[in-house]
């Protein structure tokens, strides 16, 4: 899994916004009544889902890992609140977690699409921590029509203002709700919530811009820098309609 992540001071800044929300949406998804005694935040960035997980099921531990050091650095200050849990750090890929550890609850938000182009191995190799009748609960980059026309319209500003598209553009890492119910399915997993988070909103040009370099989108490749991509898309309104699309998957392992 790649680090694409070092400006956590920007993610929560400009990300802060919609991954609160998603990872209020998620944490709300997944079953109450039990305690979940030892969960997984697979991808904890600055610790949005985890303090939406503390603060909305009863949890004893939470492992935290991220692939990024600086991620994980803001994801301690950010969760000092939450002292009488206990909470742990781990700076590795979510990809490469040792399947000596097994877990109750696995929670991730906002990163499974970074695994691309093996999401579904992703998914897999998360199963495989979980304990018999655990459960896991994601958000992914989502997949539909709407989104689908939005990428469109991003790939074509990138190549009028000199960019390429990178082998692996953002729109591929996209997957729908039947995507991730087959990748779901294929790890041994029974799906009992899956449905697209869609949100659109106004936002100036260069915000969206910035909020989507410090959420992993790399456009260093762009002749004259972000700016240019700001202008070009301001050339078509003085406010940018941005649309987010997540495929959000509650599911429970079947193995005994």
């Amino acid at each position: 899994m790649e680090n694409r992540w070092t400006a956590a001071q920007d993610y929560d800044q400009y990300a802060a916004r919609l991954q609160k929300r998603n990872a209020a949406i998620l944490a709300n998804a997944i079953p109450n009544g039990p305690v979940y005694g030892h969960a997984l935040d697979a991808g904890c960035g600055t610790g949005f889902a985890t303090a939406a997980l503390l603060e909305a099921r009863p949890v004893r531990a939470v492992t935290a890992v991220d692939v990024s050091r600086e991620m994980l650095s803001r994801a301690e200050r950010n969760l000092l609140r939450f002292q009488d849990h206990e909470i742990s750090y781990v700076n590795q890929s979510i990809t490469n977690l040792p399947e000596s550890h097994s877990y109750d609850l696995i929670i991730s938000n906002a990163a499974l699409h970074w695994t691309y182009p093996d999401i579904g191995g992703a998914i897999n190799h998360l199963a495989g921590l979980l304990r018999p009748c655990g459960y896991i609960a994601f958000t992914t980059a989502g997949r539909s029509a709407a989104s689908e026309e939005f990428d469109e319209k991003i790939s074509n500003a990138i190549v009028s203002v000199g960019g390429t598209i990178d082998r692996h553009p953002f729109r591929q890492r996209r997957i729908s709700t039947d995507e991730a119910i087959r990748f779901c399915e294929g790890a041994g997993l029974d799906v009992i919530e899956a449905f697209v988070i869609e949100r659109t909103t106004s936002v100036a040009p260069d915000e969206y811009v910035a909020w989507a370099a410090s959420s992993g989108r790399a456009w260093a490749e762009l002749p004259d820098g972000e700016a240019s991509l700001a202008a070009e898309i301001l050339s078509y309104a003085e406010e940018f309609r941005v649309g987010h699309w997540s495929t959000l998957i509650v599911a429970r392992s079947v193995h005994s």
